[in-house]
């Protein structure tokens, strides 16, 4: 079954699947310069 949905709402899905990378991104660079700041 397959239904066509406009391109909109396939970039906005793309876009949100960008900012929760960005999110994971943001929050796994914090925690690495932290372990990293404890080992200094």
């Amino acid at each position: 079954m397959k239904i066509s949905l406009p391109a909109s709402v396939y970039l906005f899905d793309y876009y949100k699947l960008f900012l929760q990378l960005c999110v994971a991104a943001a929050i796994g660079f914090v925690i690495y310069s932290a372990l990293f700041g404890l080992t200094w």
